[in-house]
């Protein structure tokens, strides 16, 4: 039942009675005399004028509680993806580095160590390609779990090493190839990956002979338009077809 806030029917009752009796309020005796009455009764009118209102039910978005980050993107094909070598990548506005290892596997992590907020794509990979090495002070991380496994600050004169604090870890992501893109998971760690939706497939891309196109191409706009004009059919006829390819794709 929609009912109108107390405040707002005070205000509603005065006015009827302000408009019944354009004379106005003389004093606070006549107030409680002629209007008080009036302001009851309107008020009593719109209760029961609101008994009988049907109850106006909102529906939710079905992506009103959608976690965007909880989901895999891909974000460069795989080919392009050199053996050791970080590569930075950009979901949401937050900077990733992957990398491919010599075995095929992608590691991945957030781009920013965790000494000095550097960005890892600018270092180097060691640790037989396990481990992103930022190229300020050497900090290493192991691009599964984020782990800090070197500080070369700690190492002692004799070789050996002071334990590395638990804050020194940077933020893993879990990736992977899918159809010959790499995909990155932001939104977790590697059980929540698991247990999220797989990448989606293109059931084409599967079939023997088939042939994919592999190509990159950045638009400065955000991406709902570039979305919303992929899903626009009806502009390929007149605008792919009708005017030099690449024009206003």
């Amino acid at each position: 039942m929609i009912k109108l806030p107390p405040l707002l029917l005070i205000i509603s009752a005065a006015s009827v009675g302000a408009f019944v009796d354009p004379s106005g309020f003389s004093n606070v005796d006549r107030f409680v005399k002629d209007v008080s009455p009036r302001i009851k009764h309107s008020l009593q009118a719109v209760d029961i004028g609101t008994k009988d209102t049907p109850t106006v039910e909102t529906s939710q978005s079905p992506f009103a509680n959608f976690d965007y980050e909880a989901q895999w993107y891909p974000v460069t094909w795989a080919r392009d993806l050199q053996e050791n070598d970080p590569t930075k990548v950009t979901v949401f506005d937050v900077d990733y580095v992957v990398s491919k290892t010599a075995d095929g596997e992608i590691i991945c992590m957030e781009d920013k160590c965790a000494h000095k907020g550097a960005a890892l794509s600018q270092g180097r990979v060691s640790g037989n390609g396990k481990n992103f090495q930022c190229a300020y002070h050497g900090w290493s991380f192991d691009g599964k779990s984020g782990e800090c496994t070197e500080i070369p600050q700690l190492v002692k004169a004799d070789g050996s090493s002071t334990q590395i604090p638990s804050r020194a870890c940077g933020k893993a992501v879990p990736a992977q190839i899918h159809q010959e893109m790499v995909w990155i998971f932001p939104g977790g760690g590697l059980e929540k990956a698991l247990q999220a939706s797989p990448p989606p497939s293109v059931q084409e891309v599967e079939t023997e002979g088939f042939k994919l196109g592999q190509f990159v191409r950045d638009f400065p706009v955000d991406w709902p338009i570039v979305v919303s004009n992929i899903f626009d059919p009806d502009h390929g006829l007149f605008l792919v077809f009708q005017h030099t390819p690449g024009r206003f794709l």
